[in-house]
């Protein structure tokens, strides 16, 4: 039971940080995007 509850909790810990790493690659694209698109 114990390493079922960490396994679940790894794997939570990894897609937190892959959604937070997609998000910001995102924001970086999108921004840099729209500093092309002023300047």
């Amino acid at each position: 039971l114990f390493f079922y509850l960490h396994s679940i909790a790894f794997y939570t810990i990894i897609t937190y940080i892959s959604r937070i790493f997609a998000i910001t690659f995102l924001m970086q694209t999108f921004y840099s995007g729209t500093d092309k698109l002023m300047s």
